[in-house]
């Protein structure tokens, strides 16, 4: 069996079960700075790239926030620049530069490097805005090998979205595409109860 988690970061990894000797976990994060940092562990591979629905190629990483965990392959959008707890959610840390060059692999390309015959128990994504754009990229035979996917949504409309040019609605992208692939949408977290909330998990 195997989980896959893309855009780990080193904040909120998902760790192999003590227990369950069965289970691989593949973690996904293109900041070599941070992949340095993931402990290492004998049924842990962590594969450093970005992830994307497109073809293979090179290109520019924008590194945001503390740990770099708002990092993505879009811009910001200057509507959502202001100050959080820990400063301007925008700004990298010092250790980190403000945009790195890395790889872009297709999620389908992943998956189909994976044996048919091993059960890919969650796909988890944080990818910053291209979640739908790697999710909907794959065909329904590719995704249905999935068991369940948990990815971060917006609820906001486009051109409030907190990344420049990029679709990961909930309800207008996530909920009828997957319904299309056969999937039930059991619930969303939202990270806070606030009223100007605009990202979340959905899980299927």
């Amino acid at each position: 069996k195997v989980i896959i988690e893309v855009g780990a970061n080193i904040m909120f990894t998902i760790r192999p079960e003590v227990h369950d000797e069965n289970t691989t976990v593949i973690q996904v994060e293109p900041l070599q700075q941070l992949v340095c940092m993931i402990p290492p562990h004998p049924r842990l591979i962590v594969i450093p790239a970005a992830i994307s629905g497109g073809a293979a190629r090179i290109a520019d990483f924008n590194i945001y926030h503390i740990q770099g965990s708002a990092s993505s392959l879009a811009e910001y959008n200057d509507r959502h620049s202001v100050p959080d707890a820990f400063g301007d959610w925008w700004v990298p840390p010092e250790w980190l530069p403000k945009r790195s060059t890395v790889p872009v692999l297709p999620l389908a390309a992943l998956l189909d490097a994976i044996p048919l015959g091993v059960t890919i128990t969650l796909l988890k994504t944080d990818m910053q805005g291209f979640d739908f754009d790697a999710v909907s990229s794959l065909s329904r035979a590719q995704i249905r090998r999935i068991k369940n996917i948990t990815a971060e949504v917006y609820t906001l409309s486009e051109e409030h979205n907190p990344y420049v040019g990029v679709r990961n609605h909930l309800h207008d992208d996530w909920l009828p595409h997957m319904a299309a692939m056969g999937f039930h949408f059991w619930r969303d977290q939202f990270k806070t109860t606030a009223a100007d909330v605009f990202e979340g998990d959905a899980l299927f």
